[in-house]
């Protein structure tokens, strides 16, 4: 489990994560048989890629086939994205190619029942910047077709809303509500209290999503197959601008 969310304000983007992966939990027939552990509190689930003007972050199944999904991202993107194809066309690709990739996971290394990503993206093409958005991505297993579904997301919808600050939050439950009441009580009274500079400043430092995923790990609930906190460790985050 983790706790990842993504902010924009106007030009400015934010991503962040916990830093707690867990590892050598067993299932045999469905049945857990040994539970997981802590494998590393300082594992980075977000990522940037500048050439496509994109940064992001994920939660769920952060490693497979041997390598993190940070990895297979980057792999995916310099494999099928052309250097001119803009937000559309490289977003396309790196959702359909992921999932091909769940899919094939054996079942001997994660059971498809928990081949799960959810997946935030912030980004922007050159051509348009009212493209700038958080784009959002949730691969789940469809237990009856055997097939990775896509659901998919973005916000803002209205670009002409300026001066908002938006936000997606994926990862244990329990630390989700209590890092969008954070962000919602702490927005409020940003937005009551200072000038639109002192907030894009803000924005942009990642102090608000550094203190969100510092609440979410501080309020997280339970790993479900182990003894141990969900989410943890030391939280990273990314900024983009416009």
């Amino acid at each position: 489990m983790s706790i990842v969310l993504g902010i924009i304000y106007n030009e400015i983007g934010v991503v962040a994560s916990d830093g707690r992966i867990t590892d050598g939990a067993y299932f045999e027939g469905g049945t857990l048989k040994t539970k997981g552990v802590i494998k590393s509190d300082e594992f980075n689930k977000t990522f940037e890629f500048k050439t496509k003007k994109i940064i992001g972050c994920y939660a769920g199944t952060v490693e497979f086939s041997n390598k993190s999904t940070t990895e297979h991202i980057g792999e995916i993107l310099n494999l099928y994205s052309k250097e001119n194809d803009g937000l559309e066309a490289t977003l396309l690709n790196l959702k359909t190619h992921l999932k091909q990739r769940l899919e094939a996971i054996s079942s001997t290394e994660i059971l498809f029942m928990h081949r799960k990503i959810d997946l935030i993206i912030v980004g922007y093409d050159e051509t348009d910047k009212n493209s700038f958005k958080i784009y959002t991505y949730r691969f789940l297993p469809n237990l009856t077709s055997n097939t990775i579904d896509i659901i998919e997301n973005n916000c803002p919808s209205d670009r002409k809303l300026k001066n908002q600050i938006y936000w997606y939050i994926f990862g244990d439950d329990h630390a989700q509500q209590y890092v969008n009441s954070f962000l919602d009580h702490a927005t409020k009274n940003i937005q009551g209290k200072i000038e639109r500079a002192d907030l894009v400043n803000l924005a942009y430092k990642g102090n608000l999503a550094y203190k969100g995923i510092r609440y979410g790990i501080k309020n997280s609930g339970k790993y479900p197959f182990g003894d141990h906190d969900a989410c943890g460790g030391k939280p990273f985050v990314k900024k983009i601008q416009t």
